[in-house]
């Protein structure tokens, strides 16, 4: 399990690459956190949904992907993706996420 970053974090260049820091200004090393992408779309609760979220949608559980269509949802144990309207994930609800809990759509 890979803890995600729910709050402000920053990235600096160091030369090399560039190097994560957290809100109190600590440096994470590359296998303490997983990058989330933002969807620009949010949940029934108004909370943002990101790239991996799992959501309890009215037919079941899916977790968010970026497909040819764009951001979409798929449905676990299947190969069918499904690209939604907006409106669609407002009726949903963030369950949580593919890194913290695998459990969810195994």
């Amino acid at each position: 399990m890979i803890p995600t970053i729910n709050s402000d974090c920053f990235m600096a260049s160091n030369g090399d690459g560039f190097t994560i820091y957290d809100e109190n200004k600590n440096a994470l090393k590359h296998n303490e956190f997983e990058l989330m992408q933002f969807t620009n779309l949010h949940d029934k609760k108004g909370n943002e949904i990101y790239e991996g979220d799992v959501l309890q949608t009215r037919s079941g559980i899916g977790y968010m992907v970026f497909d040819n269509c764009g951001y979409a949802i798929k449905s676990p144990g299947s190969e069918a993706v499904d690209c939604e309207f907006s409106a669609f994930y407002l009726e949903c609800e963030i369950i949580g996420n593919i890194y913290e809990n695998p459990e969810l759509i195994s």
